[in-house]
């Protein structure tokens, strides 16, 4: 009798299953779609249950403990969670669902819009990111393909804030509409050899008469008995416990301490001293030849996380296209890609700097030009780029 009783129960629990398993797999498929989380197994239950009249989900064994009503409700139960799981895998194998936001074109680019700089917040325990980087940050637009998954595209847009502006790390979220719905950043913390210019090196000094207060940053002479050994380096930093400096030199002046003591160590004011072009520009400049298509010139943007690239011809430069000319260029008449030339849409002629100029020349230049980038030329040749994003980074060290 019971035997009979477990045995009907099996067959009515799959019958049940059966009849509301559809739509279990159908609402389980749909949730993890739209929110990227698993739908409750005991919710999918309790549904499931109710739409073939068996209302409490799993407490409706209480109500009838017989062996057939146990069965059925167990048996109708592992159905459901199995269809809850099967739910889960097929959202998994669809197209994962595009950001509409900033669908600029048919072309299937997406224009990222960070927040406001009151909504960029700091990471905790890390440090932090100045207000003038924040401010400079806000507002701007990332344009990233759109026919890729939503991870990946905020693991590109986060890549992309860490190589274009120096951060640290970023934490971010996008919601359904490609809207930042959380966004925190943290300061890069700083190392020897990320920071060092090209050509130099961080030297550690013995010193027994150290200046009280000597701090990262100051400039000072150095002197080896009543010789002076240096004439101007830079402190990196200080080990009072040892007596011991470290200094930033050039190959020159490394020359000039093999084999000496410092004897005395002289802070020399900073006034006076001026950053140069060559120093903090990013030398690795990406180019594109008048007759590249757009939509080559965006690849390389993309690829490389950057903001322009130089348009260059016989191996001068003769234009600058920014993602910004992309952006409006698309918003504004949905042209072919693949088909607009560079030479087209680039910026010309070129406002550039010698790498031998100082930093505040070149912001000069920015401010009454309305430009944030500057070509760094030298004999006509293109050896680097200089961006308001390299000197708000050298700024902030300095600071």
């Amino acid at each position: 009798m019971i035997l009979t009783e477990i045995i009907s129960g099996i067959l009515s629990g799959l019958a049940y299953a059966l009849i509301s398993s559809v739509f279990v797999i159908f609402l389980s498929m749909t949730f993890k779609y739209f929110t990227n989380e698993t739908f409750p197994w005991f919710v999918s239950t309790a549904i499931g249950l109710g739409i073939v009249g068996i209302s409490g989900g799993l407490l409706a064994i209480l109500d009838e403990p017989t062996p057939l009503s146990i069965t059925r409700i167990l048996v109708a139960s592992l159905v459901l969670v199995w269809a809850t799981n099967q739910g889960d895998k097929l959202a998994t194998l669809l197209p994962k669902k595009k950001i509409h936001f900033g669908m600029i074109s048919r072309h299937n680019y997406l224009a990222l819009k960070v927040p406001d700089e009151r909504d960029i917040i700091d990471i905790p325990g890390k440090p932090r990111v100045g207000m003038a980087v924040k401010k400079e940050l806000a507002g701007k637009e990332f344009l990233l393909p759109a026919d890729i998954p939503r991870e990946e595209i905020v693991n590109r847009l986060r890549r992309r804030l860490l190589a274009d502006w120096g951060l640290g790390d970023a934490e971010l979220e996008l919601d359904q509409q490609g809207r930042f719905g959380f966004f925190a950043i943290s300061a890069r913390e700083q190392g020897l050899s990320g920071d060092l210019r090209e050509g130099s090196v961080a030297v550690p000094m013995m010193c027994d008469a150290i200046p009280i207060g000597l701090a990262s940053g100051d400039i000072v002479m150095v002197y080896s008995g009543n010789e002076v050994l240096l004439e101007s380096a830079e402190v990196r930093g200080v080990n009072e416990a040892s007596k011991t400096v470290t200094l930033i030199l050039d190959s020159k002046d490394l020359q000039k301490c093999i084999g000496k003591e410092a004897t005395r160590i002289v802070v020399l004011p900073i006034i006076g001293r001026k950053l140069m072009v060559n120093e903090i520009m990013t030398r690795n400049v990406r180019t594109v030849t008048p007759q590249a298509s757009i939509a080559q010139a965006v690849s390389l943007l993309s690829q490389y996380k950057i903001g322009c690239v130089v348009v260059v011809e016989e191996g001068k430069p003769i234009g600058i296209l920014t993602d910004g000319d992309v952006l409006q260029r698309i918003e504004k008449n949905h042209p072919d890609i693949n088909s607009t030339k560079a030479r087209s849409w680039m910026t010309h002629p070129i406002v550039e700097i010698s790498p031998n100029s100082s930093v505040e020349e070149a912001m000069a230049i920015m401010r009454n030009r309305n430009v944030k980038k500057l070509p760094v030329t030298s004999e006509g040749s293109l050896v680097g780029i200089l961006t308001s994003n390299d000197i708000f980074r050298a700024s902030s060290f300095m600071s």
